[in-house]
């Protein structure tokens, strides 16, 4: 199956490591672009998978919330303005408050944080944007997450799907007015 064959938009962010920049595979500007090979590659986390063709992994080293990305192809795809568009946004990271200590602000401590700081900073200016620009509808998901829990750990699937399972359960009103209803903001 080619991403021409789909009949619903797709978007799948990439990184070309030779071009040092994030790329996109959609309908447009890849119609012949088989579907397996552009999710291999969009998921191609360095230190995890090899790069594929030794040049595009993971579009999350940048892409950490690929909204903007959905809406700006839409709107080239579809041929609409922004105020046609309602988004929903799952950020499945969640949001948690951190509280360091002054002293622990040395170059070790920034060499551990540098890839937190600019992966979050870059999801958040996202959430910025979706907030501020003048979409029809923007929902945007992110329960309170108390504790870290490990990247890729199957065993803890379970209580991850907890948390979500009670996320939803004390907001399902208004996640589902807001969605029926096409509200501006979250």
């Amino acid at each position: 199956m080619t991403f021409g064959d789909l009949e619903k938009p797709l978007y799948l962010g990439y990184y070309d490591l030779d071009m040092e920049s994030p790329r996109v595979y959609d309908r447009v500007g890849n119609s012949d672009k088989l579907l397996w090979e552009a999710v291999l590659v969009s998921c191609s986390a360095p230190t995890f998978f090899p790069p594929v063709n030794g040049r595009y992994v993971d579009g999350g080293l940048l892409l950490q919330n690929p909204s903007m990305v959905a809406v700006g192809g839409y709107m080239r795809e579809c041929r609409c303005g922004m105020g046609d568009i309602s988004l929903t946004s799952i950020d499945t990271d969640g949001h948690r408050s951190i509280k360091h200590k002054k002293s622990r602000f040395n170059i070790l401590y920034w060499l551990g944080k540098l890839t937190k700081v600019a992966t979050k900073g870059s999801e958040n200016l996202v959430v910025f944007q979706c907030r501020t620009f003048p979409l029809g509808g923007y929902l945007y998901l992110s329960p309170k997450i108390e504790k870290t829990y490990p990247m890729d750990n199957v065993k803890i699937m379970g209580e991850y799907d907890q948390l979500w399972h009670s996320y939803y359960s004390s907001n399902r009103d208004y996640i589902l007015n807001k969605i029926r209803g096409g509200q501006k903001c979250l």
